[in-house]
């Protein structure tokens, strides 16, 4: 018996390695069978005789091979007789749904995965009994899992098969329970095809994707210093800002969840100059001083932040990025022993994360500003009037071109024919392109706010507004060509829009902004700005929302 038993261990021991046995037999085969050197003389003979099941095996010979004849399992060296032949044992992966649809293991004990078994029917009402329907775990003619109904006789109404009908906070929307939007702005809900949404909106609320949405200001952090913003591309905020951490400057950044509540994330040491939050290639990125480099760029990579420092700026004020997710930044150089602060620009690279810079070797005031429509850069600067050369009287600069071939700066607002050193007279600058890849500038000169644009002369230049104590201003073209310029005036940030023609109005709430501020457009064209409440230590947003 021992030989004949190590054989049938061997035939099955596959199976027994890779799943638990069930109730089918692989054993049940008589003991005793013979060996191959005691077998009878009619197994060699060449014909089908005796208790043979096939030719010379099968019987009292040795087992058949898979696809020979077979009356019974004993007779296959396999042991498994099918359809009168020998086929392979059984495994883990040769098992389908067959008639065992539904049922919880296959021959080896293995889960069955039912590929083609249908799911149930939806819960219905008939009338007010809720129907319900139960695996009956077999199957059709089509490997279809059959269903039983279940019928639950409601003691009140019936809805979306529930009796009671749906949820509070939901209706049923082609016969299931949708769960419906919950803001306070929503008046009433409607269903379409299985989604419930906003029908009307209350008072003060318009509908959008959201439900309804309206003006309002929500808290981001705590914080003590400049603020900027950016927009993934779900139209999700993020902010990045200065808070005190430990006694110590940090630059933070805070990302608004879908349910509202936002996550911060501390990242390096602020050094107390600039600060620019983007999102180029769905993942932020925060660009500031840090107290011994002068700027370091975080990246961010699933839950990592990556830095990237770089020497040879000695402050910066602008960063942007390409679709590949270089970034460019803009600031000033002094050379040692100069006299004077030199404009440069640098990039770092997305991929290797190497640093090059272009340098304008001509004086320059702190008002530059930088924008990017896809692969083209525009800065706008202010070049400082030289009082040792009457003939700098400087004025306001624009540099553009496509990424790192940006060309030389280009004077589009002076004014030397009165001898007046403008360059000394202009404030803040903002530029941004339009939808047409042209760039337009906003800048302050003599309380006058002022919008010039890429193929437009000074003298068509248009005069927005009229205004003392114009402070920091950022500029954004909506997709429409609509203007919109933030400022800042007394503390309180107001917003300025229009084509041809502009509006002026103050941001209601955004009062006490202390240092740089942020400003974005959300997909309808809608301002989003960020900044921090000196009065409240608050970093805040303002956007249309729910």
């Amino acid at each position: 018996m021992g030989a004949g038993r190590a054989m049938r261990m061997a035939v099955v021991a596959p199976c027994v390695a890779a799943c638990a046995l069930s109730s089918y037999d692989v054993f049940g085969v008589a003991e005793g069978r013979p060996d191959a050197g005691s077998a009878p003389s009619h197994c060699a003979d060449d014909l089908p005789n005796y208790d043979e099941s096939d030719t010379d095996c099968g019987g009292s010979c040795s087992p058949c091979a898979n696809g020979r004849a077979c009356v019974a399992d004993r007779d296959c060296a396999g042991t498994r007789c099918e359809g009168a032949q020998c086929t392979p044992p059984p495994s883990c992966t040769s098992e389908g749904c067959g008639d065992r649809c539904g049922a919880p293991v296959d021959r080896c004990g293995e889960p069955l995965s039912c590929a083609g078994c249908s799911s149930p029917p939806n819960a219905s009402c008939d009338g007010n009994t809720a129907v319900a329907w139960t695996a009956q775990g077999i199957c059709d003619a089509s490997s279809r899992c059959v269903y039983a109904p279940t019928r639950t006789p409601c003691p009140g109404a019936c809805s979306a098969g529930r009796c009671g009908g749906c949820p509070a906070g939901s209706r049923e929307c082609s016969g299931t329970c949708a769960a419906c939007p919950a803001d306070a702005g929503v008046a009433s809900t409607k269903c379409e095809g299985t989604r419930c949404v906003a029908a009307s909106c209350a008072a003060g609320y318009e509908t959008c994707a959201e439900g309804c949405c309206r003006w309002g200001i929500e808290i981001v952090d705590d914080a003590t210093d400049r603020a900027d913003v950016a927009l993934d591309s779900q139209g999700r905020p993020h902010v990045a800002y200065v808070k005190t951490y430990g006694g110590v400057p940090f630059a933070f950044h805070a990302q608004r969840r879908a349910d509202g509540t936002w996550t911060q994330d501390r990242l390096a040491q602020h050094g107390g100059g600039f600060l620019s939050m983007l999102v180029p290639q769905g993942e932020p990125v925060v660009a500031f001083d840090e107290p011994t480099q002068p700027i370091i760029v975080m990246r961010r990579s699933g839950a990592q932040w990556t830095p990237q420092t770089v020497d040879g700026m000695d402050s910066v004020d602008h960063a942007v990025a390409d679709p590949d997710g270089t970034i460019y930044v803009s600031g000033l150089s002094q050379p040692e022993r100069s006299r004077s602060w030199y404009l440069s620009v640098g990039w770092f690279d997305a991929t290797q994360g190497s640093v090059s810079f272009v340098e304008y070797v001509e004086p320059a005031l702190a008002q530059v500003s930088l924008a990017m429509s896809g692969y083209l850069v525009a800065m706008a600067y202010v070049q400082r009037a030289d009082p040792y050369n009457q003939w700098v009287n400087g004025g306001l600069k624009v540099a553009s071109g496509v990424g790192k071939s940006l060309g030389g700066g280009s004077m589009i607002y002076t004014d030397s024919s009165a001898g007046s050193m403008i360059g000394d007279e202009l404030g803040a600058t903002g530029v941004a392109f339009d939808g047409s890849g042209r760039w337009r500038v906003a800048f302050v000169h003599s309380n006058k706010l002022k919008l010039a644009a890429e193929g437009r002369s000074q003298s068509a230049f248009s005069t927005v507004l009229t205004r003392s104590g114009i402070g920091a201003l950022k500029l954004r073209v909506a997709a429409d060509g609509t203007n919109h310029v933030v400022y800042a005036s007394g503390g309180a940030l107001r917003h300025v829009h229009g084509a041809t023609t502009f509006t002026d109005e103050a941001l209601a709430g955004a009062t006490g902004a202390r240092g740089p501020f942020g400003l974005a457009l959300d997909g309808g064209g809608r301002v989003v700005t960020a900044w921090v409440d000196s009065a409240s230590g608050k970093a805040k947003i303002l956007r249309f929302g729910p």
